[in-house]
C-alpha cells in the first residue's frame, strides 16, 4: 500500500507542531533551543511554501500541473503543523505542576544557601553558581519573582491569567491571589 505524500507530510507536520506547542508553553525540556528555533522555523516554511508553490500552479496551471500536487504537499505539512501545534498545546499536561517543580529547586538552593550563609540571598541570581547551575524559569511567562524581608521571603510568579501564585517561607505553602 502507497502511503500519499501529502498524509505522510501532514503527519510530520503535526508531530513538528505538537513539538512547537510544548516549545512555546514553556514546557519543553531546559536547555533546547535550537530545537524551538527549527520547530518553530518549520511552520513557517510550510507556509511559504504552499504559498510560493500553489501560486506558481495558479500562473501556469496549463504548463506545469505538477505544482498542484506539490502544493498540496506543502499544504498538507502547513495544516498538520497548525494542527500539531493545536493538540500539543492541549495534551501538554499541568504547567502549574511543572512550575513547581522548578520553583522546588530554587527553593532548595535558598535553603542551602540560608544553612550556610545564615540568610537568603537578595535575589534569585546570587543562587547562581555556589547552590544552582542556572535560575529555572516558569512554565508561563519564564521569570520567578522574589521578595524577601528580615525573617521571612517569598518566592512567586503569576499565570496566563495573571493569578499571582506565591510561595510563602513562614507557612512553607503555596497560595494563589
Amino acid at each position: 500500500m502507497r502511503i500519499p505524500r501529502p498524509l505522510i507530510a501532514a503527519a510530520a507536520g503535526a508531530a513538528a507542531g505538537a513539538f512547537g506547542a510544548r516549545v512555546f508553553s514553556g514546557e519543553a525540556p531546559l536547555g533546547t533551543p535550537p530545537l524551538i528555533t527549527a520547530a518553530v522555523s518549520l511552520f513557517g516554511l510550510a507556509t511559504f511554501a504552499f504559498v510560493a508553490i500553489a501560486g506558481a500552479a495558479i500562473l501556469n496551471k496549463d504548463r506545469a500541473p505538477h505544482l498542484w500536487r506539490a502544493a498540496a504537499i506543502a499544504g498538507a505539512a502547513m495544516v498538520g503543523l497548525a494542527l500539531g501545534a493545536w493538540i500539543g498545546r492541549l495534551s501538554l499536561g499541568d504547567r502549574l505542576k511543572i512550575t513547581h517543580e522548578r520553583a522546588g529547586v530554587i527553593l532548595e538552593a535558598m535553603s542551602r544557601c540560608a544553612e550556610r550563609t545564615g540568610e537568603v540571598p537578595a535575589s534569585l541570581p546570587q543562587l547562581v553558581p555556589d547552590y544552582m547551575s542556572f535560575v529555572p524559569a516558569t512554565a508561563y511567562d519564564g521569570a520567578f519573582r522574589f521578595e524577601r524581608a528580615p525573617g521571612f521571603y517569598r518566592l512567586f510568579f503569576f499565570d496566563d491569567w495573571g493569578v499571582r501564585h506565591t510561595y510563602d517561607s513562614t507557612t512553607r505553602r503555596w497560595h494563589a491571589e
